[in-house]
């Protein structure tokens, strides 16, 4: 006989609208579910944030994901620490799993982990002043695109920087091959000098000859060490320019990003001040800023 489908375990009322966020990424559901429950859950923001990650790392569409099949439901289980058979995490995901699609959605763990219902997540006040939320997005968003602008023009920064580091590099051993050779120079015209002073006549006579000869020009290698450290310079000239506009482009960009970012946050505060208003997606909002922020050059993580 054919084993009969379990009926979803959400009320009937609640299906279609459950269903409908349900489909929605995981992000979307975690905003509508620490907005649904902010004043008893605020504290668990970052897990939910954390839980999110793992979900999307899970599952083969990344952030467009909804939901994990059985098998990353209980990959995921396990990167909790959740050591439990096949039986047992079955069994678990039974009691996960509402609307018993086999799958698990992260507001099905959501509701699992902090013992909520469907019910409650349904009928809870999601915060109001869409318009207000409309602008935040754009601003964060402005945020997001100066930042990959930033990011853009690092690229560009490290693909001058390689040839700028490599002549600048050799232009340092030029320049020290250089003052080694005119040490070296140096010695020899202080030796001559004091064997010029010293002896008898026709050693002091012959060094007086050698020293005029070392003073009328420069020896070979110092000669060649002048030219190969003047050649050098030049090249390691070139390639700093290219360098130092891109540098200049960069901190530029990561100027007006910082700006960006600080216009988001600060427009999220206003927000906040307000009642009624969803503070989950706008949390989400200012932890999405936070993290963008660390690709920021010079970026300092601060408690």
């Amino acid at each position: 006989t054919t084993q009969k489908p379990m009926a979803s375990r959400v009320a009937k009322e609640f299906q279609q609208s459950f269903g409908e966020i349900s489909n929605k990424d995981y992000k979307e559901q975690a905003c509508f579910f620490l907005n649904a429950f902010w004043s008893s859950l605020q504290n668990e923001a970052e897990n939910v944030w954390k839980y999110v990650e793992i979900f999307t790392k899970l599952d083969p569409k990344g952030l467009a994901g909804h939901a994990l099949d059985e098998w990353m439901s209980h990959k995921f289980l396990e990167s909790l620490g959740e050591t439990l058979t096949a039986i047992e995490l079955r069994e678990r995901l039974r009691q996960i799993d509402v609307d018993v699609d086999k799958q698990m959605s992260f507001l099905e763990y959501g509701l699992f982990k902090y013992n909520k219902s469907v019910q409650q997540l349904m009928t809870a006040p999601q915060g109001s002043n869409k318009e207000e939320m409309d602008v935040a997005q754009g601003k964060v968003d402005a945020a997001q695109a100066a930042l990959d602008d930033v990011l853009s023009k690092l690229a560009q920064q490290r693909e001058v920087e390689a040839p700028f580091k490599k002549a600048d590099e050799e232009n340092k051993h030029a320049l020290a091959e250089l003052q080694a050779q005119e040490h070296a120079y140096q010695d020899k015209i202080a030796e001559l000098e004091r064997k010029s002073q010293e002896g008898g006549v026709v050693s002091r006579n012959k060094a007086v000859a050698e020293l005029e000869q070392l003073k009328s020009q420069d020896p070979l290698p110092l000669a060649r060490a002048r030219i190969n450290q003047t050649a050098s310079c030049k090249k390691a000239e070139k390639a700093r320019a290219p360098f130092l506009e891109a540098t200049q482009r960069v901190e530029a960009a990561v100027a007006e990003c910082d700006a960006r970012f600080k216009e988001a946050l600060a427009f999220l505060d206003t927000v906040k001040a307000k009642g009624g208003m969803p503070y989950g997606r706008i949390w989400w909002m200012e932890r999405e800023i936070a993290e963008k922020k660390k690709f920021l050059p010079g970026y300092k993580k601060t408690q």
